[in-house]
């Protein structure tokens, strides 16, 4: 009986290994793809008593797939078009074919003019790095947002 029970184990193990490479459990991640993410609108309200610009803007999928996460650099402009200031939101969930709200606030100087935004992926590796104005400038290191005043 001994040798019966042996031998089931030893079965049972060798069906374990044979199956668990096809479980998933080394399954890839799927990167996520933002390159169907647009800013649809925006607006900017500065607070000149409080020194704080807010930032409201809307993200559309424009794709035919939902996208789970995406990181949005926001960088304030002021007269010379020189980005100076900047924060990240993070939006989740944008269904395709629609849009999701965000907001953000930054610190202000009181010369603000517009707003320049950069939309990555959370998983790029600028999506974790301490936020620096020129990571929303257009041709800097992320790649610029489409933008449209509404």
């Amino acid at each position: 009986m001994k040798t019966e029970s042996r031998l089931f184990l030893a079965a049972a193990f060798l069906l374990c290994l044979c199956c668990a490479p096809g479980c998933g459990c080394g399954r890839k991640t799927e990167k996520t793809d933002v390159s169907d993410l647009r800013i649809s609108r925006y607006r900017l309200n500065v607070d000149d008593a409080h020194r704080v610009a807010r930032v409201l803007a809307e993200v559309e999928n424009t794709g035919k797939r939902r996208v789970p996460e995406a990181v949005i650099l926001a960088a304030l402009r002021g007269p010379g078009d020189d980005p100076y200031q900047s924060g990240r939101a993070v939006v989740k969930d944008i269904p395709a074919g629609q849009g999701r709200a965000f907001s953000l606030s930054i610190e202000a100087r009181g010369t603000e003019r517009d707003v320049d935004f950069v939309i990555l992926a959370p998983d790029d590796p600028r999506a974790a790095e301490p936020v620096a104005p020129e990571a929303a400038k257009p041709g800097g290191n992320g790649k610029p947002a489409t933008t449209r005043k509404r």
